[in-house]
């Protein structure tokens, strides 16, 4: 039972010290990048966005990516501790307008509206014209 007690509180020990040494950490790299810009880690290949929010949004593929942007310049590359910093906000949706969406499944066809929300093309002439 002592052995247990010893673990447990050495464990606890161990926790603690990690979120001093997190909370501890000076804020610059927060403070350094604004809202808006495109970031990564140096040895992580995901790309986030940062929002208004503070948090990051992730491209879940390049398709949504590509939806938003042309290439990959103006991607900030930042160590990958202070990447963590910024807590996950969620996934970034593809742009709305950008493109007309097919399910395999459904004839109908939609538009990606805000939010990744799918709104039905009723006619094939507003398919053309969006």
């Amino acid at each position: 039972m002592r052995k247990k007690i010893k673990w447990a509180l050495l464990g606890a020990v161990f926790c603690a010290a990690a979120v001093i040494a997190v909370a501890s950490r000076p804020a610059e790299a927060k403070k350094s990048i604004a809202p808006g810009t495109l970031i990564k880690g140096k040895s992580i290949p995901t790309v986030y966005y940062l929002g208004e929010d503070n948090k990051r949004y992730v491209f879940p593929n390049a398709k949504t990516f590509y939806s938003w942007y042309n290439d990959f310049s103006g991607i900030t590359e930042i160590a990958d501790a202070d990447l963590y910093l910024y807590p996950l906000g969620g996934n970034v949706h593809y742009k709305p307008g950008a493109l007309l969406v097919k399910i395999q499944t459904d004839p109908k066809v939609y538009a990606v509206g805000a939010n990744g929300m799918l709104r039905w093309i009723k006619s094939e002439a507003l398919a053309r014209k969006l």
